[in-house]
């Protein structure tokens, strides 16, 4: 069994060109969207579109389910798939994560910048704080949670 890389490409250098023009615009696809010549799906929650050589597929319903199935495919000799290039974004967030919480700051409150409050912004940028320890901060997003939602959610953030 050949994988795709056993095949060959011999366009592999030019792919390669072609998209990194693509990488610095990456991270909004929604620009991209709006310049390709084909649309395939447009829903709130999931795009396809091509743009130029290349075919996009993003949004909040896309799982990276798909991109494991399709190199799965991939390696099963004589089974055509499309080229695979890029489906991990996750890894690109946790990284940045990382070097966010290398930062230390000044002071041991919990808050905003600079000592100001703290601002959750799911509920209209709602501000508290700053806070001394880390069990006020979870109780002040914790707060005002509707009763009835399953307890399950409610202490996942006591964790």
């Amino acid at each position: 069994m050949k994988t795709n890389q056993e095949r060959g490409n011999s366009d592999g250098a030019a792919t390669e060109v072609k998209l990194f023009k693509f990488a610095g615009a990456l991270y909004d696809l929604d620009q991209i969207f709006k310049e390709s010549e084909s649309v395939f799906l447009n829903t709130p929650r999931r795009k396809v579109f091509r743009y130029e050589n290349t075919v996009f597929k993003f949004g909040a319903d896309v799982s990276p389910f798909e991109a494991k199935a399709l190199q799965f495919m991939g390696d099963i000799n004589g089974v055509p798939v499309p080229r695979l290039y890029c489906y991990d974004f996750v890894g690109q967030l946790r990284e940045i994560l990382e070097k966010m919480r290398q930062y230390k700051s000044a002071g041991s409150a919990i808050g905003g910048i600079h000592g100001g409050p703290a601002v959750d912004a799911r509920r209209l940028k709602r501000k508290g704080g700053p806070f001394t320890t880390e069990e006020q901060f979870n109780e002040f997003l914790r707060s005002g949670m509707i009763t009835t939602a399953p307890k399950i959610y409610r202490t996942m953030l006591e964790r």
